[in-house]
C-alpha cells in the first residue's frame, strides 16, 4: 500500500513536471548551417567520449543562443562553448571532461593550445550563459525519458543497459535527421523512446506505455506520430543503406574498374 502511495506521489509531480518539457528546434537549427553544427556534436560523441544526454544538452543550448542572437562567424565558437558547458554542468553522468584546448581544436582552431585561443573560449562562454541567464538545467529527451521509464516501470521489468542503448542510438538518430524530428517537443520524443523500448519487450508493454503517458497529461495520438515518424525514418536509412550497398557491388564487379581499357576499347567501338 506505502508503494503504492509513493509512486502515485512520484506520478503525480512528473505529470507536473511534464507542462514544462517544451524544447523544439528552431528553424535556424534545421537550416542546412544548423543541421551542420549538429552534426558537429554528434561527431563530439565519438571523440571526447562523452555522454549522449550532454551532447543534446549542447544542442539546446546552441539553439537557445542562435535564436536570440546572430551569430555570424562566432557560430563555432559559440557550439564549442555550448558543449564545453554541457559536459561540465552534466560530469556527473559521465565519463570524464574534455581539455578546453581539445575543445577548440575540434571546433577547427589551429593554434588550439594559445592564450588567444583560450581567451575565445572564455569569451564565447560568457556570451552562452549569459543569453541563457545561467538557465542550465533544461532536460532532453534523453533524460526526460529515464525520468518517464523509472515512473512507468519501478520494478525495473524493462532491461536497463539494454534500454539505454536503444534510447541513446535513437536520440543521436533524432539529432541526425532534425528537419524531421526537430519539431517534436522534447517531451514527446522521450515519450515515443519509452513506446519503442517497451515494444521491444512485447506489444502488450507498448500499450501499457502508451496508457501510461495519457494518464501523465500527454497527448497519445501525438507520441504515436513520433514513434511513426522514427519507423519511417529507420526504413528509409534502411532502403539507403541498401542502395549503397548494392552500388559498392556494382563497382566491384564493373569491368571498367578492374580494367578501364576495356571501357575506353568498347566506346571507341559503339
Amino acid at each position: 500500500m506505502h508503494d503504492n502511495n509513493k509512486n502515485n506521489s512520484n506520478n503525480y509531480h512528473l505529470a507536473k513536471e511534464i507542462s514544462s518539457w517544451s524544447s523544439v528546434s528552431s528553424a535556424k537549427l534545421c537550416s542546412s548551417q544548423g543541421q551542420d553544427v549538429v552534426r558537429w556534436f554528434v561527431e563530439a560523441l565519438k571523440v571526447f567520449d562523452v555522454g549522449v544526454g550532454s551532447v543534446l544538452l549542447a544542442v539546446g543550448y546552441f539553439d537557445r543562443v542562435w535564436t536570440a542572437m546572430e551569430l555570424g562567424d562566432k557560430v563555432m565558437d559559440v557550439a564549442a562553448a555550448c558543449l564545453w558547458v554541457a559536459v561540465k554542468f552534466n560530469e556527473d553522468l559521465g565519463r570524464g571532461e574534455p581539455k578546453w584546448s581539445e575543445v577548440m581544436r575540434f571546433s577547427g582552431v589551429e593554434d588550439a593550445e594559445s592564450e588567444e585561443s583560450r581567451r575565445t573560449l572564455v569569451v564565447a562562454e560568457k556570451l552562452v550563459l549569459k543569453c541563457l541567464e545561467w538557465d542550465l538545467n533544461r532536460k532532453s529527451e534523453f533524460e526526460l525519458f529515464f525520468s518517464l521509464k523509472e515512473s512507468f516501470d519501478p520494478a525495473g521489468h524493462l532491461p536497463e543497459k539494454s534500454s539505454a542503448d536503444e534510447a541513446e542510438r535513437l536520440c543521436v538518430e533524432a539529432l541526425l535527421d532534425v528537419q524531421r524530428f526537430g519539431k517534436f517537443p522534447a517531451h514527446e520524443k522521450a515519450a515515443a523512446l519509452l513506446v519503442i523500448v517497451a515494444h521491444k519487450e512485447s506489444p502488450r508493454k507498448s500499450d501499457e506505455a502508451l496508457g501510461f503517458l495519457r494518464r501523465m497529461g500527454l497527448n497519445g495520438s501525438r507520441v504515436s506520430d513520433v514513434v511513426e515518424e522514427f519507423g519511417r525514418s529507420r526504413a528509409e536509412r534502411a532502403e539507403q543503406d541498401g542502395a549503397e550497398r548494392a552500388n559498392k557491388r556494382q563497382r566491384r564487379y564493373d569491368p571498367c574498374n578492374v580494367n578501364p581499357f576495356l571501357c575506353v576499347g568498347a566506346s571507341a567501338l559503339a
